[in-house]
């Protein structure tokens, strides 16, 4: 779906959710903290929770990052990693915080992602990017984009 609007403007940074600094935390330290849910106690959520999400994290540190195909009980596409592009490439994310704050702090190279959107003026881009034979006939604007995964899908076919 291609949508205008100035929905992506209201996207806050991915590194300020509590999923992100809750599972940097645990990660940084190497063994749960001693009291969970204090970590970032704006959040809220239960010690159970805590703990799901830190074998989340030990089993995507362990055995890889697994598509929701590839898991046992897992689920299609819906339940993947999904994602909207806002106006200039920036990822945000809609469903899947968990894997994506995982993904982030094992600094993964890249994880499968479902995106829902891309907005007006990135689809631009990223026609621009499918329709050119070369990076030579691409536009300045969107050679400034020549690494972001939208782009060089393109690039790449």
């Amino acid at each position: 779906m291609i949508r205008g609007g100035d929905w992506d403007l209201k996207a806050k940074p991915f590194e300020e959710s509590p999923k992100y600094r809750y599972i940097s935390e645990f990660a940084e330290r190497d063994c749960p903290p001693p009291e969970r849910t204090e970590v970032v106690p704006e959040w809220g959520k239960s010690e159970q929770y805590l703990i799901e999400f830190e074998r989340l994290y030990e089993s995507i540190q362990t055995d890889g990052f697994q598509t929701q195909s590839e898991l046992p009980d897992g689920g299609g596409v819906v339940n993947e990693i999904n994602i909207c592009i806002g106006r200039d490439g920036t990822m945000i994310v809609k469903h899947g915080y968990h894997r994506v704050a995982i993904a982030k702090v094992l600094e993964l190279d890249a994880v499968p992602v479902y995106v829902r959107v891309r907005h007006e003026d990135w689809q631009r881009h990223r026609d621009e990017a499918w329709e050119a034979d070369s990076v030579k006939q691409l536009s300045a604007e969107t050679r400034r984009h020549i690494s972001h995964p939208d782009i060089r899908q393109a690039l790449d076919r």
